[in-house]
């Protein structure tokens, strides 16, 4: 389960900002009544301004919330207080409905098939994606409903809402900030100050060999690359970043993050991959990765906290060095390789989804409008209760935990940060204020300069199933083992480029250039 987890939080990571923008107005935190009962019926709870407007009985939202195994035990007084507002608001209420992410999955295949009403469901790339979804039939279509009662999430997400589509329809609304992240390492600042480490120099694998180098050799009990899991890459984003055309690195896929060439490739099957497997094979036998590195039940995270661990792969961009010290409690900086960029699957991390079992589709859409338009239940829903589980600072931007309270005793931690308007959300101290600004000038850039020239454009698999399913399992044989070093690639990688061809991998790359160039020429 930790594998899984380590996996699945280095790709949640980038969704995570620990920022907000919002006035320094105090929600009520006294303690909460019991109103998941009483909102439904509109029983007065005491609160008029919890009354819904007119008779209509409220609709009853069921909500998934993703945790990495744990429910936060105050997750019933955080529903109460978000039912007082989204009452008052859209006359629903919400059940949150709390399933670990790697159950998420099989849940989801359960409640789905079985009928059970499900109004709110949270994709995450990699694990459920809304392509598996709508294969399945199992989501509805949302251009409509964001239309007509969207437009606060439509002002939140703006491009990012091309990561949505699927088959020329909208099919899920992400939660996104930015228009692209700037991918690197996150080294802990202490060793980069005790070897006077030039963070600003390094660029290249040699540099980052150099680097860790100097940590294997002055800290031998510390592993310099944290990077673990069945599941664990290195490729793609931090070190060569690829444009996957809304799928996955099986149908193919650009280099140089779709700016350039629009002839889809396999990318194991290019001399940057060649290159990359290379100096990961270097790196293991230096010890730089855990010699287990692929089957270790530690998670990247767990290794941090510990103490035995200087570096890890992700996203850099203003706030998640702040946040990743927070997970690791040692002070981060951020090691920035690639500039950010965006493409498709920058915006389908994470998406909500309205399945079909959802007896009520335009209420449910009012309430995930209210997550975009209201700071409130935006930081209800990923912070918690002012007053309770965080106090504001100084900045009304900043929080910081109540005296005697820490991450270890809280009764609300939500770690994969997946609701609404994160602009709206506030941010961890010692977060700087400055991230704010700093996010808007990010996001200039990446509009002016970071756009992949296929930008909505998502691979529909269905012709090419049987090939994409057996491609997806060679891939999950071979590439963790290649890109953690654990293998010779001399050997390994031919044996992987030739199974992958056997697989059908040609077959399917032809159909994704035959879509694409469509694409293409339909979108100008």
């Amino acid at each position: 389960m930790k594998r899984i987890v380590a996996m699945l939080l280095s790709v949640i990571l980038l969704v995570t900002l620990l920022a907000a923008c919002g006035s320094d107005q105090k929600n009520d935190v006294s303690t909460p009544s019991d109103t998941s009962s009483n909102a439904a019926s509109g029983e007065d709870d005491g609160d008029s301004s919890s009354e819904p407007a007119g008779d209509e009985e409220a609709y009853n939202v069921i909500m998934t919330v993703t945790t990495i195994g744990v429910t936060p035990p105050d997750l019933q007084l955080v529903q109460e207080e978000i039912n007082k507002i989204a009452l008052a608001e859209t006359n629903t209420t919400v059940e949150l409905l709390p399933i670990a992410i790697t159950e998420l999955s099989q849940k989801y295949s359960l409640m789905l098939s079985s009928g059970e009403k499900l109004d709110l469901a949270m994709s995450f790339v990699g694990l459920t994606p809304v392509s598996s979804f709508v294969s399945k039939g199992q989501i509805i279509e949302l251009d409509d409903l964001v239309a007509q009662r969207g437009q606060d999430i439509l002002e939140a997400e703006q491009i990012a809402m091309a990561g949505g589509y699927y088959n020329g329809k909208l099919y899920g609304v992400p939660s996104e900030e930015k228009y692209g992240r700037p991918q690197g390492m996150y080294l802990r600042a202490d060793l980069v100050q005790k070897y006077n480490i030039d963070v600003d120099s390094i660029k290249t694998y040699e540099d980052i060999t150099a680097m860790f180098a100097t940590i294997k050799e002055n800290e031998p009990d510390i592993i310099p690359l944290s990077t673990v899991g069945s599941n664990a890459t290195t490729f793609g984003s931090v070190f060569n970043p690829l444009d996957l055309l809304g799928s996955t690195i099986a149908s193919g896929g650009l280099l140089n993050a779709g700016q350039g060439d629009t002839a889809v490739l396999n990318v194991f099957a290019t001399p940057a991959y060649e290159e990359h497997v290379t100096w990961m094979r270097r790196w293991y036998e230096a010890g730089y990765f855990l010699p287990d590195a692929i089957t270790t039940s530690d998670s990247s995270v767990d290794l941090g906290k510990a103490g035995r661990a200087f570096a890890g792969l992700g996203s850099v961009e203003p706030g998640q060095v702040s946040n990743l010290s927070r997970d690791w409690g040692y002070e981060m900086v951020g090691l920035e390789l690639v500039p950010a960029y965006a493409t498709t699957n920058t915006y389908q991390t994470t998406m909500w989804c309205i399945p079909i079992t959802c007896e009520n589709p335009e209420k449910t859409m009012d309430f995930l409008n209210l997550t975009y338009k209201d700071e409130t239940v935006v930081n209800l829903l990923s912070n918690g209760i002012e007053g309770v589980h965080y106090v504001k600072t100084d900045d009304p931007m900043i929080i910081t935990y109540p005296e005697g309270m820490d991450l270890s005793n809280t009764g609300y931690n939500m770690p994969l940060h997946t609701y609404g308007d994160k602009m709206k959300k506030y941010a961890w101290v010692p977060t700087d204020p400055a991230v704010f600004d700093q996010l808007k000038a990010l996001n200039a850039e990446v509009a002016a300069n970071g756009v992949s020239k296929t930008l909505g454009y998502v691979f529909n698999a269905d012709s090419v199933k049987s090939e994409f399913t057996a491609v997806t399992n060679v891939i999950a044989e071979y590439r963790a083992a290649l890109e953690t070093g654990s293998v010779d690639p001399t050997t390994a990688l031919p044996e992987f480029i030739s199974k992958l061809e056997s697989a059908g991998i040609d077959k399917i790359i032809e159909e994704n250039q035959r879509q694409l160039d469509a694409w293409l020429e339909a979108n100008g």
